[in-house]
């Protein structure tokens, strides 16, 4: 883990980096998790990632992870094997609830909601291996 001390309009926030898996980074800005997709453009010396900020004011103070803008789709983060499912289609999951593990290297990994969503597809099975990147489950935001 990174961690750092951004100044931001006169403001300081203790942000620290959680993870980069694929073309999702997790982060905490003072003690608030947050999980959003990136992009990354790859070089022949490195991968630079983008994070492109929002105009002023888009986004306010105290923003919960349910803020954040939700994906249409959930993909692993690393490949696997796919341990157990959490969820069923038409459940309704709280930001940071579990909605499937990931078994990889011999440890589970859960894969949490980045937001408060409903699952309108699961696109696995238990004991399915998966690739890092596949699509996991189809979200809308609730």
């Amino acid at each position: 883990m990174s961690a750092y001390s951004v100044t931001i309009g006169g403001e300081t926030f203790s942000v620290v980096l959680k993870s980069r898996s694929g073309d999702t980074l997790t982060f905490t800005v003072n003690d608030r998790e947050y999980t959003v997709p990136i992009t990354t453009t790859r070089t022949a010396a490195h991968s630079q990632v983008t994070i492109t900020p929002l105009p002023k004011g888009s986004v306010q103070r105290g923003a919960s992870p349910s803020s954040v803008a939700l994906p249409p789709e959930i993909k692993a983060p690393l490949p696997g094997i796919i341990a157990d499912i959490k969820v069923n289609v038409g459940d309704t999951v709280s930001a940071g609830g579990t909605l499937v593990v990931i078994e990889a290297m011999k440890m589970e990994n859960p894969i949490k909601a980045p937001a408060d969503l409903r699952v309108t597809q699961v696109h696995v099975r238990k004991g399915q291996e998966i690739p890092n990147g596949a699509v996991i489950i189809s979200v809308e935001p609730t």
